[in-house]
């Protein structure tokens, strides 16, 4: 048999599964065959880990202060700061709590970020704070934004400060000036799914989540997301931290963003049963390729 053209292919990490078919020279076409190649590579396979963790616990408004959001973004570094040092060469932090939570410095973090990351690495985004829906001035159509420290400024929640909320199509657009393949994003608001059903995040997302492997999850879909006394915090982060510390670890020990997303979707509802009599349903969207976020020892 006469070897006419070669080419080398880099083998990922895992099963690599090769189809096969031969063609004669009258260009008949033989069967198809499958080989399976499994490939073991160092799982340090990232440059630097990019880690945006926002939570307010104090807004400007003291009417509509919560309990946790602060302790909750500090956990989070914590937890996948913990998981993650032996698997990245280097982990770059920014964590914006209470007065530090306003846009300009949300954005001041987005754009550092953006400068300073490459394709091969990750960024995570997480907040905890209030979700706000808010009409938009065209349409008059509801859409979810963040709520940051300063952006409520009546009791009754009727005014709010536009210049300090930031949209769903806004975060799009940040998210996508990062270079990182790899990104995930972390919403614990009450109405947080709606990041997905009314702006359609899914739709935004989708336009460059083959080249970067974009997740949303988020604590809720339309409903409250409930903070809890006895946890010690909201309990959609709770089950996060939980499955980071081992709970969602698989194959080799790994937690990766489509386990955590199944840990999550299975026991919250659980645990808002248990600790509520109600239930929490977790609202969440996985694109592209799934990675690790962390690795129990």
């Amino acid at each position: 048999m006469e070897i006419i053209d070669s080419e080398l292919i880099e083998l990922q990490s895992g099963e690599n599964n090769f189809k096969i078919k031969v063609f004669d020279n009258e260009n008949y076409e033989s069967s198809c065959s499958v080989i399976i190649v499994n490939e073991k590579k160092p799982i340090k396979e990232y440059t630097k880990l990019h880690l945006l963790s926002v939570g307010i616990s104090d807004y400007g408004n003291s009417r509509f202060n919560l309990f946790y959001a602060k302790e909750d973004a500090k956990s989070i570094i914590d937890q996948i700061y913990r998981k993650n040092n032996n698997l990245v060469d280097s982990i770059e932090i920014i964590e914006l709590t209470n007065s530090q939570a306003t846009k300009e410095n949300l954005i001041k973090s987005f754009n550092k970020i953006a400068k300073n990351s490459s394709q091969n690495d990750i960024f995570i985004f997480y907040f905890a704070g209030h979700g706000l829906l808010v009409p938009e001035t065209e349409t008059s159509e509801e859409l979810f934004n963040l709520s940051l420290f300063n952006s409520i400024s009546s009791d009754d929640n009727s005014i709010i400060r536009k210049n300090e909320i930031i949209s769903t199509k806004e975060l799009s657009l940040y998210i996508e000036k990062i270079n990182a393949r790899k990104q995930l994003i972390i919403i614990d608001a009450c109405n947080s799914g709606k990041a997905i059903e009314i702006f359609d995040f899914k739709k935004d997302l989708s336009s460059f989540a083959w080249k970067t492997g974009v997740s949303l999850l988020s604590a809720t879909g339309s409903k409250s997301a409930w903070e809890l006394h006895s946890l010690k915090h909201g309990l959609f982060t709770y089950i996060i931290l939980d499955g980071i510390n081992g709970g969602a670890a698989f194959f080799d020990n790994q937690i990766t963003v489509a386990s955590l997303k199944s840990y999550i979707d299975y026991h919250l509802p659980i645990y808002s049963r248990k600790h509520l009599s109600k239930e929490q349903i977790p609202f969440g969207w996985v694109a592209g390729t799934d990675f690790t976020i962390g690795k129990i020892k």
